[in-house]
């Protein structure tokens, strides 16, 4: 059998030469059944390559149904054959390598593409989405010229007509209502801002002029001027409260607590007066200056809490450091002028007048010391 085994090749392809070859290509023999295949059976290649070589020439054949041929076929002119078999099964292996890779890129691209077209389809989105927006954006914009444009056809529509309503006789005054005065009259008022029944209400004199005019006095400190349509005006006006009268070239100066001059009067008012203070200038409507600015300065703050606290005094004398309060003309408070000011604002001065006034007591003296405590004394002396 050895000597039938080496016939059936040549020098050069010997059985372990076979046997390589067969185990070098067994892998992908084993996976392409349609060369290994007949009928029914399969030619399992994994046998011992020694068996293969002791198989005959003629054991090599074609079964009768057979419709495959084997790979390997029999005789010495057939060993190109052979070898051209073992290589297209290898040839397949590498085929199926290369499309099992091709298939892999293919996938790759398949989802690149995706990828692609998805990231497409949002900025494709993104652009309807702003174009949605431009558009709504635009709409909202013509509504809203459409809206300004009718209010100012509205508004002008009301002021043509209001315009034209001026000059009828149904916007004359026949009613004058004046607000927030205590020391003038409406009468007063009303004459001083120049005003006359049966004008028009509009025009004549106009609010700027009505304002203008009473701000001329100086107890009118504010005015607010208003129509109420068809006939009526409204005069609301803030005045300035007299609150001391200072002494001055044989007449009084009457001020209000901020040092305004309200004006100047012969007979002597029902109000607190100041002396000790010399004056450096006065104009109505101004404020007071005073030679000494301190006296003054100290004088001014006695007063506003006198008003805080609701208290009244008849004078009040600044000499130096020191003060005198008249309360009555023969009960008087004397002491330093920071003692005096502590003893109103914490209250002492109240309680003192309280129990000195509900006991009938209208003459004697308080003494007031340091830190606002203060001591009465019968005697006014």
């Amino acid at each position: 059998m050895k000597d039938n085994t080496t016939g059936l090749f040549d020098e050069e392809v010997n059985a372990e030469e076979i046997k390589e070859i067969l185990t070098e290509g067994s892998s992908l023999i084993e996976g392409e059944e349609e060369y290994l295949r007949d009928d029914e059976n399969i030619v399992n290649l994994d046998d011992d390559y020694e068996e293969f070589a002791r198989t005959e020439p003629d054991d090599f054949f074609y079964e009768e149904n057979s419709y495959e041929e084997s790979p390997f076929l029999e005789g010495e002119e057939n060993q190109k054959d052979n070898r051209k078999a073992l290589n297209e099964g290898m040839n397949l292996k590498d085929n199926k390598e290369s499309n099992e890779e091709l298939k892999k890129e293919s996938e790759k691209d398949i989802k690149e593409q995706e990828i692609g077209e998805n990231e497409q389809n949002k900025e494709i989105d993104k652009e309807l989405e702003e174009i949605l927006d431009r558009i709504k954006k635009r709409k909202e914009e013509r509504k809203e010229k459409n809206r300004k444009r009718r209010n100012l056809f509205i508004i002008a529509g009301i002021i043509i007509g209001l315009f034209i309503l001026s000059f009828t006789k149904l916007v004359n005054v026949d009613r004058v209502v004046v607000k927030g005065n205590n020391y003038f009259l409406d009468s007063e008022i009303i004459s001083m801002a120049h005003v006359k029944m049966g004008n028009n209400l509009i025009y004549k004199p106009g609010k700027i002029r009505i304002k203008s005019y009473l701000l001329q006095n100086p107890y009118i400190e504010k005015v607010k001027v208003h129509r109420r349509l068809p006939s009526t005006l409204v005069i609301k006006v803030k005045e300035r409260e007299q609150m001391a009268a200072i002494p001055y070239d044989g007449k009084y100066i009457v001020t209000d607590s901020d040092r305004i001059v309200l004006r100047k009067t012969t007979d002597m008012p029902h109000l607190t007066v100041i002396e000790g203070v010399k004056i450096k200038k006065m104009k109505l409507a101004k404020e007071l200056e005073g030679e000494n600015s301190k006296h003054l300065n100290d004088s001014y703050e006695i007063l506003n809490l006198m008003k805080d606290h609701k208290l009244f005094f008849k004078k009040i004398i600044v000499d130096g450091d020191k003060t005198t309060i008249y309360i009555y003309d023969n009960l008087i408070c004397t002491g330093m002028t920071s003692d005096i000011k502590t003893m109103i604002e914490k209250n002492r001065m109240q309680e003192i007048l309280k129990t000195l006034i509900d006991k009938g007591v209208k003459r004697g003296r308080i003494v007031v010391s340091e830190n606002g405590y203060a001591t009465y004394i019968p005697t006014f002396n």
